[in-house]
């Protein structure tokens, strides 16, 4: 989903959902999100599908363009994150996500040893 933002991470991660739990509830619910089992559906998709549609009614979901809460690293390039005593940081956006998400088989190594001090 491009949202028209410049921002590398301008589309929707399914997996990652951050907020209060009744909100996140009630976007499934309204879109019909919780009456899929988990081998009928392209999860992706639908929640795409959702998402686009929750725009349409102005209910209040965003995408986290500038990566202030969430930050996905599957697909870095060199140059968008450092890594030091001080923690993580976005040097694209020039945040310090507090969530750290590796797609699929992202090594976390790097994260596991700054925070597992």
């Amino acid at each position: 989903i491009n949202n028209g933002s410049r921002s590398p991470w301008k589309y929707l991660n399914g997996g990652g959902w951050c907020g209060p739990i009744p909100l996140l509830i009630e976007f499934f619910e309204r879109y019909g999100l919780n009456k899929w089992q988990r081998f009928d559906i392209n999860g992706q998709k639908e929640q795409a599908d959702a998402y686009l549609k929750s725009c349409d009614d102005g209910f209040p979901v965003v995408l986290d363009t500038q990566c202030n809460l969430f930050q996905t690293t599957g697909f870095e390039d060199p140059g968008d994150f450092e890594y030091d005593e001080n923690g993580f940081k976005n040097l694209i956006t020039g945040t310090k996500p507090y969530i750290l998400h590796g797609n699929g088989r992202t090594p976390m190594d790097v994260f596991y040893k700054l925070y597992n001090k």
